[in-house]
This record gives C-alpha cells, sequence and structure tokens, in this order.
C-alpha cells in the first residue's frame, strides 16, 4: 500500500459515508504496512484541502476528525501513533 491507495481509499470510505470504524481500521491497515505518521497526515492534509477548496465543510470536518487520532489529540485507545 502506498500514499496514492490511501489517498483513493479514504475518498471512497468518507464518500460512501462509512461508520468512522470502517475509516478507523483502514487507516490501522495503512500504519500496520509501514506508513509513517508523517505519510499518513499529509495524505489526509492534501484531502482536506481538496474538501475546503471544494466547499465540502462535511468531508473536511471528517478528515480532521482522524487527523487529530494521528497526531494524538484524542482518547488514548484511538491513537493511531501512541
Amino acid at each position: 500500500m502506498d500514499i496514492n491507495d490511501l489517498k483513493a481509499e479514504l475518498m471512497t470510505l468518507i464518500s460512501g459515508c462509512y461508520d468512522d470504524n470502517v475509516i478507523y481500521e483502514s487507516l490501522k491497515k495503512h500504519r500496520d504496512s509501514g506508513m509513517t505518521k508523517d505519510e499518513m497526515y499529509s495524505v489526509l492534509e492534501s484531502l482536506r484541502a481538496e474538501m475546503r477548496s471544494t466547499g465540502d465543510e462535511a468531508k473536511e470536518d471528517k478528515l480532521m476528525e482522524f487527523m487529530d487520532l494521528i497526531v494524538g489529540y484524542c482518547n488514548n485507545q484511538w491513537n493511531l501513533f501512541p
């Protein structure tokens, strides 16, 4: 899995209104396959910027929620990179 795979997968999941747990598990899968914290954050940040430019506030908000899990601004049980 690489950065482009994650980007495409997240857009599919977020556009399809999947449950947050599905998105969380996708991020964990990419982390476990070797994606770094910085790489993952960068992917989400680029998607967030795209959503902002198109005015899709709901998707932008969802991405920011998951960005919090990457940096650890969350309950320890949800922290993707403890």
